[in-house]
């Protein structure tokens, strides 16, 4: 048991270092810093792919409010379980 915490916080920490090397790279200045995550840029991404938005703008109102919908979802989730 306490190897797996071990390895966990270790995993942790290491991917806490580079969620801040993502943070601070300045070639993504474009998005905002709070969207800076691999979900987002999944999203992002399949935004443009799929023509689901023509500017970055609108990706990014449309990134905010299905990232709002989930939080919500999981919310309601969250309330059940208990």
């Amino acid at each position: 048991m306490f190897a797996s915490r071990f390895i966990l916080k270790a995993q942790i920490k290491k991917l806490e270092a580079e969620k801040d090397v993502i943070r601070q790279d300045p070639s993504l200045g474009w998005i905002p810093e709070n969207y800076r995550m691999s979900l987002c840029y999944d999203k992002l991404k399949e935004y443009a792919q799929y023509n689901r938005a023509s500017s970055v703008r609108e990706a990014l109102d449309l990134l905010s409010r299905e990232l709002h919908e989930l939080k919500m979802e999981l919310s309601a989730i969250a309330m059940t379980a208990q």
